[in-house]
């Protein structure tokens, strides 16, 4: 419902309009059909920049200068044609969201949804995980996905939130029932304890020395 998602921003921009620590994730993850891992690459932001831009102006028209995230379909997985087509707000970055599985793991799959866009605006994982569960599309370990993929975003200056803080909705960080962090849990403690900035921090490495040799 659109116009719910008007009022929504509406509502948070009046709210939350001054406070700059906060940013408007407009559109977590745009699905426009069940088959949308089947459109073509890159087929689909024409379609969904005029709702990103209808959101934006309405959260500007209040005076909100809080920085907004946009992205495009498959679950916000094809960034494809946004570098060509950018939204004209200077405060808008881009999220993606990858999971293990994603393109069998394939860096060079990832960089075709990626599209070079962190090239020319910011781009922040917003969501990324693994988990042992031959069950969910997110299957997955640290060896086989996470490690790569956070040496990934550190070559690319990408910064991240990985998904989930929680003990049921997947992929987990805790083991069910409680707080004792599992295999991805624990992975990404050590990813957030390597990149603490100390005062002085000479000769810093890369994040997955920090991983790798743990």
């Amino acid at each position: 419902d659109f116009k719910l998602a008007t009022d929504f921003w509406q509502t948070c921009a009046r709210e939350f309009g001054k406070d700059g620590r906060v940013v408007f994730q407009l559109w977590c993850e745009p699905v426009l059909n069940a088959e949308d891992w089947q459109t073509p690459l890159g087929s689909t932001w024409k379609t969904l920049k005029p709702f990103f831009q209808s959101l934006t102006d309405t959260i500007r028209k209040e005076g909100a200068q809080n920085v907004l995230l946009a992205t495009g379909n498959r679950w916000a997985y094809d960034l494809v044609g946004i570098r060509q087509s950018l939204l004209p707000d200077k405060d808008t970055a881009y999220m993606w969201h990858v999971y293990a599985g994603h393109d069998n793991n394939d860096p060079k799959l990832w960089d075709e949804k990626l599209d070079g866009l962190h090239k020319v605006r910011p781009v922040v994982v917003t969501e990324w995980g693994f988990e042992r569960n031959p069950n969910a599309h997110y299957d997955g370990s640290a060896f086989d996905f996470g490690r790569p993929f956070l040496r990934y975003m550190n070559e690319r200056g990408l910064h991240w939130t990985a998904w989930c803080w929680h003990d049921t909705w997947g992929p987990t960080m805790f083991e069910r029932g409680t707080r004792t962090p599992n295999a991805f849990g624990e992975f990404v403690m050590k990813a957030l304890a390597a990149e603490r900035t100390p005062l002085v921090r000479p000769q810093a490495g890369p994040i997955i020395g920090a991983l790798t040799d743990s």
